[in-house]
């Protein structure tokens, strides 16, 4: 069975029955994981609207830029960096409380006692895991979360096993 087969007979099993009352509790309301969704969403929107008139992509093709000592250059991209990660945290911070309101973001129950519901199968980025990164191998892991695990699990198990793999990997580095 392929990795693609196994995900569409995962995810579509209707025997999985996530909403059913367990052990754990009732069939969990998104409605909390949502509003602290939509919270995180307007701090990042508000940081993003806060910081863009003073540290624009834009502003790296000024003349006043070219002007400037290193240290100021240094830092005015550093910032400029870090003002346009905060439209990307909107969005994606949107998009997680879209999924748990329809429900599809609920990925289990917590193992502590009382069990809590887990609302993370949506969550694609980790802000104060990119923010706080000590290297760049921790990245992945952090930003572009779904996409990563998808790359992980399906396309580079599969891959390795094929035998293009590492005269492949090999022109990568």
């Amino acid at each position: 069975m392929s990795c693609w087969e196994y995900l569409f007979l995962r995810f579509f099993n209707l025997s999985l029955q996530i909403w059913a009352p367990t052990e754990k509790g009732p069939a969990p309301s998104p409605f909390g994981a949502t509003i602290q969704a939509l919270l995180q969403a307007t701090v990042c929107m508000a940081l993003y609207l806060y910081l863009i008139p003073h540290f624009n992509i834009s502003g790296l093709n000024s003349p006043a830029y070219q002007e400037w000592g290193f240290w100021k250059r240094l830092s005015y991209q550093f910032m400029s960096g870090f003002t346009a990660r905060w439209k990307y945290y909107f969005i994606w911070s949107i998009s997680e409380a879209a999924v748990i309101i329809s429900g599809l973001g609920f990925s289990g129950w917590t193992d502590t006692s009382p069990s809590k519901p887990k609302w993370d199968r949506a969550k694609n980025v980790d802000i104060l895991g990119v923010e706080f990164a000590k290297s760049s191998v921790q990245l992945p892991l952090v930003w572009n979360i779904q996409v990563s695990t998808w790359l992980r699990h399906c396309e580079l198990i599969s891959f390795s096993k094929s035998q293009l793999f590492f005269p492949v990997l090999a022109e990568f580095y």
